[in-house]
C-alpha cells in the first residue's frame, strides 16, 4: 500500500469517526476517537522519519 493510499485510508477513517462523534455520547466512541488521534500522530511521525531516513541513505550513497 502506497503512502498516499494509507493517508487516504486514514483520512476516511477520521471522517467516519467525525460523523460518529455526532451520535449520542458514548465512552467507547470517545476512546476510539482518541485512539485514532494518537495513531494518526504516530503514523505521520513514522512516515516523516522514513522520508528523512530515505533522504539520508540516498545522500550517503
Amino acid at each position: 500500500m502506497s503512502d498516499t493510499a494509507q493517508l487516504q485510508t486514514h483520512h476516511e477513517a477520521a471522517n467516519q469517526q467525525e460523523q460518529n462523534s455526532q451520535l449520542p455520547h458514548n465512552s467507547n466512541l470517545e476512546n476510539t476517537r482518541e485512539g485514532i488521534l494518537v495513531l494518526s500522530i504516530l503514523f505521520h511521525a513514522n512516515i516523516k522519519s522514513l522520508i528523512q531516513l530515505q533522504s539520508y541513505t540516498t545522500y550517503q550513497n
